[in-house]
């Protein structure tokens, strides 16, 4: 999105395309640069700090209360596997040591926030689209039901339902900085204070997209061809309620979960009941199902090759409540 914003009069001569200003992209795909941005407009936001040397982080986090989560401000960072670029450190030795390995000192990037605790169905998503006035034509909100990986990944299954003071906080927050296009934004739920804490937010289509959709039907996708081709009326009212999953990611988070004992089988087959729609299922074109399929067969052989080679399960992981 930064890049399209960037070239946007080159890119106009051939495409219909939201046009954004890139210092806004710019400042909303940093955390540190949006939480900034977002504490100024009034929006509540977690404690954070992005450090420039270890002194300084070893300073900042005084002000912190152990468990903290670091997490990289930009990207993923380094020297992390997928779906492992934040971890929740429990005291300043640990810290110090997770700090040091994924921190390039020529570039600070990883940053320390507050550990907001919480079950991942704490984790608030709005997806919304914001024409060329920055007027919201729809804005959809739900909220995770399962993570992977577990308690600090994406959403292995998601549930669509009315969050109205979700909804106001974003709309609000992204029309006075004069956001354009589809945005993809996470929230948690902090009952500590009763506040919903922005996380993240994603100038662009989210990976969930289909679980959020209009009354009608319509996703943010159509939603914004249809105003970009004068097909757009009035606003878009979302949906009362829907689910919608990842069928390998879930599968293997169920494990997860079952392992910490978090989530029993039972639970986990109910769970699907209002799911009208996945990530790879559609009965007109089988052959992404099927290539899941081999590729979780894969998956299955060489998760039982490591367990008879180390002599038993991995454990679970930690639960980093602010994870997103």
């Amino acid at each position: 999105m930064l890049w399209t914003a960037r070239h946007a009069d080159a890119l106009a001569e051939r495409f219909l395309f939201p046009r954004q200003d890139p210092d806004t992209v710019d400042r909303l795909t940093g955390k540190a640069a949006m939480t900034e941005l977002a504490a100024a407009h009034g929006v509540p936001v977690p404690r954070n700090h992005l450090p420039v040397s270890e002194s300084d982080l070893l300073d900042a986090v005084q002000g912190f209360r152990f468990p903290v989560m670091l997490k990289p401000s930009l990207g993923s960072g380094q020297n992390t596997q997928p779906g492992q670029s934040m971890v929740l450190v429990h005291d300043r030795n640990e810290l110090l040591a997770e700090y040091r390995r994924r921190e390039d000192p020529e570039r600070p990037n990883m940053m320390i926030q507050e550990y907001i605790p919480g079950d991942d169905d704490q984790v608030w998503i709005f997806d919304g689209y914001f024409d060329e006035r920055s007027e919201c034509r729809a804005a959809f909100t739900g909220r995770k039901l399962r993570q992977y990986p577990i308690h600090r990944g994406c959403a292995s299954m998601g549930e669509q339902r009315p969050a109205d003071e979700v909804a106001e906080i974003m709309t609000r927050f992204l029309s006075a900085i004069g956001y354009r296009g589809i945005v993809d934004a996470g929230l948690r739920y902090d009952a500590r204070d009763g506040k919903y804490k922005l996380l993240d937010v994603n100038p662009r289509i989210g990976q969930a997209f289909r679980l959020f959709l209009a009354a009608d039907g319509t996703d943010l996708a159509q939603c914004l061809y249809r105003d970009l081709t004068g097909q757009l009326e009035g606003d878009l009212p979302q949906r009362e309620f829907g689910r919608w999953f990842i069928e390998d990611f879930d599968l293997i988070s169920f494990f997860d979960y079952r392992r910490e004992g978090s989530l029993t089988t039972g639970a986990w087959l109910r769970s699907f009941r209002g799911a009208g729609e996945s990530a790879w299922w559609c009965w007109r074109d089988m052959r992404p199902f099927v290539h899941l399929c081999r590729s979780l067969a894969g998956r299955a052989g060489r998760a039982a090759w490591r367990k008879l080679r180390n002599g038993g399960p991995r454990p679970a992981t930690d639960s980093p409540g602010a994870a997103g």
